[in-house]
């Protein structure tokens, strides 16, 4: 029976982030976000401008990340067994964000088919880091496209990787690191070494789920265009992630992603990431159905695993 809660406890946990989505008040990351900018604040102070900004930056991801996961690691040895799975459900639950993305993206298709391209601007400005006061139609389309096909893997799958691997700290662990690299891992000149340390180690966590988030995307969508992009076109990308995804996902809706965009008042000139046509409105529908494909997906092959492996301690 052990070997069935863990697909258990993932099935629950997008339960409770379907129907409740991200908590409206006492989020922990709110809290987190919190902690996060008195500690930012403090390493500003004289005393420490001795130290490189790169290692300021790195000794915060170890006080944030560290002391929060190995709490939750002896909480739950010492918790009994129903309680252990309830507090797993609920991290892991905290750790999703898909719901929330997911409903982000609805109002900017719905702005865009009522062609209210101004509030459609501020709606896709809250999922994209890029500048939307001057975007046209069919860029809005494209960033929330992206933002939907790039937090595939932050949103959903990384954090479940993360969970199988190291259990409800691991996916704690991924959760926060993942909250510093979008805090302090943008290129702006205050951040470009501080968060140098959080974006790589975000790099890291997210290597293995983002492959995975590919070939999922790539088998739920167009496959042979989206394994050709995955293989021509992951080297133009600047990380060694999300690039990589959004070129699965645009092969995978046969969409052209990516060029250049405003980001932080800077013009990034990015590479074309997918294949095909240009985006249009109705692809943010699009690829919110790849990313639940995806993600149903990746679910049956994890509950076909633990079957076999049920199946197995029962014979044996």
């Amino acid at each position: 029976m052990d070997n069935l809660i863990t697909p258990g406890i993932i099935v629950a946990a997008i339960v409770l982030d379907w129907v409740f989505g991200e908590p409206k008040r006492y989020h922990p990351l709110v809290w987190f976000g919190g902690v996060t900018d008195r500690i930012e604040q403090v390493c500003e102070r004289p005393e420490f401008k001795s130290t490189s900004p790169f290692a300021r930056g790195f000794y915060c991801w170890l006080i944030l990340v560290l002391p929060p996961t190995v709490a939750t690691w002896l909480l739950l040895s010492w918790l009994p067994t129903p309680a252990q799975w309830i507090l797993e459900c609920l991290i892991v639950y905290f750790s999703i964000g898909w719901k929330s993305m997911q409903e982000h993206a609805y109002v900017v298709h719905r702005h865009l088919e009522a062609k209210e391209l101004d509030m459609a601007r501020e709606s896709v400005s809250r999922i994209v880091s890029r500048k939307t006061d001057e975007l046209d139609e069919r860029e809005i389309a494209k960033g929330a496209v992206e933002a939907v096909i790039e937090n595939g893997s932050d949103c959903v799958i990384s954090p479940i990787f993360w969970y199988l691997l190291l259990g409800a700290p691991g996916a704690l662990m991924f959760r926060l690191a993942n909250t510093l690299d979008a805090m302090w891992g943008n290129k702006t000149d205050r951040y470009i070494e501080f968060g140098r340390a959080s974006a790589r180690i975000d790099d890291i966590l997210n290597w293995i789920p983002a492959r995975l988030t590919a070939i999922g995307y790539a088998i739920c969508g167009r496959f042979a265009s989206a394994w050709w992009c995955m293989n021509n076109q992951k080297a133009e990308s600047e990380g060694p992630n999300a690039g990589l995804v959004m070129a699965a996902g645009g092969g995978a809706l046969e969409i052209k992603l990516g060029g250049p965009a405003i980001y932080h008042g800077k013009l990034d000139v990015r590479p074309v990431l997918g294949i095909g046509r240009e985006v249009e409105g109705r692809d943010i529908l699009r690829s919110i159905q790849l990313l639940w494909r995806t993600i149903g997906f990746l679910l049956l092959i994890l509950a076909i695993a633990y079957a076999l492996w049920y199946w197995a301690d029962i014979l044996i």
